[in-house]
């Protein structure tokens, strides 16, 4: 039995502090990943103790001087990426409170909470009149409910709060910053910071950032029709299904998250019979967030069209590993398992408790097989747009399905981290004397390593693939990801790019 559960980062909102203690949670970073990461050993291996040292050596002289929660998260994040592109991360926790009952924040002590967040050192309305409209880059930007002006300010440009709901944040607090040849911050409702590409203009009056939509507030002339089906697309948190014409239909995917999978399922199941007799799709899933092979599962039968070859994963086992299957069988609800799988986690359990230390097969075999009753005469074609930003369970997925005669994957090289796939979370909390007067103490966070990893690494090469009368366009605009359904005979295939730290679902 294959059973792979992997839990989706999702940082909680941060209660921020001034007080950090940088060097003792980077501490408990480093021994927490060394005795528990099932990638550590093959990273050494790969580059090297001394190298190894030398990375960890130059990250501790960097925190000696953090004390504060957001520098302190990019400074471990980034010694993390040192061993992987994927399949690792840390983000601040909420801090829990001792009184249960507590009060929720007034509206005051919420805007003192943010208070002294770093602004722009002019008035605002100077600064909104000082923008140029006609700059790529700079003017005012709506996203959500923000209205921002964005500036060039030395080497980098600065979003700051023109208006918005004044209460977690305030006209001249800067709430995104970038510069073109490396990536963007995005400061979420709560003010922690998500990382991701550089923004690409797209058409006249967008640009976009992987996730992270901005319209231009006055329009600077009309954009081609054909960018509202990729801007409904890099937007749409679930599942999006159209027709594009006679021999074509698109299904937009952004999220294989377990808790994604009914609202999978029930749009395949809403439009299965369209797919089943329309000669191409496209699936697109491109900036993925990876999750569970459970939520792909209804996609496999429409794909199919011979016996699917899938390798098995090894755990690797510690005390802090195994328990995720105790996780598993205590809780089954909340991570979406039957019988079968809490029966399998539990003599998962067992047997993992008598091999620490080691890799462990529970599945009995390198590899299994899947196989469906029935080859589908269409779709014929199936086309899946891919991108740097597909990892994990995304890579999983396509393992599979490149092994489709009908499948062609279109777009750049994936993230390239499902051979270390399965993943938990540990957590190290600050701590809390009561309710009103927080410990300033270590900063609170948590980390997401990797449990178990897979004997190899199948190549997950993609290609040009053209989509009968007319086809699609996916490629790259400047240094950022785009990508437009467009009626153009030919396909632009982008390079690939380093990935972004993952997003994940928080108030934006």
């Amino acid at each position: 039995m294959k059973v792979l559960l992997l839990l989706t980062l999702l940082p909680l909102l941060l209660t921020p502090q001034t007080d950090c203690d940088c060097p003792a949670t980077f501490a408990w970073v480093k021994k927490t990943f060394e005795e528990n990461d099932a990638g550590f050993a093959y990273a050494i291996d790969r580059k090297g103790q001394q190298a190894y040292d030398a990375m960890t050596e130059k990250t501790r002289t960097a925190i000696d001087t953090i004390s504060e929660a957001n520098g302190c998260t990019q400074a471990i994040y980034e010694w993390l990426t040192w061993f992987r592109p994927g399949h690792v991360s840390i983000s601040q926790v909420q801090q829990q409170n001792t009184q249960r009952d507590a009060p929720p924040a007034t509206d005051e002590e919420i805007r003192s909470r943010y208070a002294d967040w770093k602004r722009i050192e002019v008035p605002v309305d100077e600064f909104e009149a000082s923008l140029d409209s006609d700059h790529p880059y700079e003017g005012v930007w709506v996203t959500g409910d923000y209205r921002l002006g964005i500036k060039k300010m030395d080497d980098r440009y600065v979003g700051a709060i023109l208006s918005a709901d004044s209460l977690y944040w305030i006209p001249g607090q800067i709430k995104l910053e970038f510069d073109l040849d490396t990536m963007l911050t995005y400061y979420m409702q709560d003010h922690s910071a998500r990382y991701v590409h550089a923004p690409t203009p797209v058409g006249n009056n967008y640009l976009v950032a992987d996730w992270v939509t901005l319209q231009r507030e006055t329009p600077r002339g009309e954009d081609d029709p054909t960018l509202d089906l990729y801007l409904r697309a890099s937007e749409t948190e679930v599942p999006l299904f159209e027709r594009i014409d006679d021999q074509t239909v698109y299904l937009r995917i952004p999220s294989f998250d377990q808790h994604k999978k009914v609202e999978i399922d029930s749009v395949i199941a809403a439009h299965r019979a369209e797919i089943l007799r329309t000669e191409t799709l496209i699936l697109d899933i491109h900036s993925g967030t990876g999750g569970s092979d459970q939520s792909f599962a209804e996609l496999l039968p429409i794909l199919y069209t011979n016996l699917i070859y899938t390798t098995n994963t090894e755990f690797y086992s510690t005390p802090a590993n195994n328990q995720r299957m105790l996780d598993f069988a205590n809780d089954p609800t909340a991570y979406g398992i039957d019988a079968e799988t809490k029966a399998w986690a539990l003599r998962g359990y067992d047997t993992l408790s008598q091999h620490l230390g080691e890799f462990v097969n529970l599945d009995g075999g390198r590899q299994d097989t899947t196989t469906f009753d029935t080859v589908y005469p269409y779709p014929a074609r199936v086309a899946i747009l891919i991108d740097g930003g597909n990892g994990s369970t995304d890579e999983e997925f396509l393992l599979a399905a490149k092994q489709s005669q009908k499948v062609k994957l279109l777009g750049s090289r994936p993230l390239g981290c499902w051979i270390f796939p399965t993943c938990i979370l540990c957590s190290r909390r600050a701590v809390i004397t009561s309710w009103a007067t927080p410990s300033p103490v270590a900063c609170g966070f948590r980390i997401l390593l990797s449990t178990g990893w897979v004997f190899s690494r199948t190549s997950l090469s993609t290609g040009r693939y053209l989509s009968g009368g007319g086809s699609i366009t996916y490629g790259r605009c400047g240094k950022s990801r785009a990508g437009v359904i467009t009626r153009h005979p030919a396909l632009k295939t982008p390079p690939h790019a380093p990935p972004p730290p993952p997003h994940h679902g928080a108030e934006r």
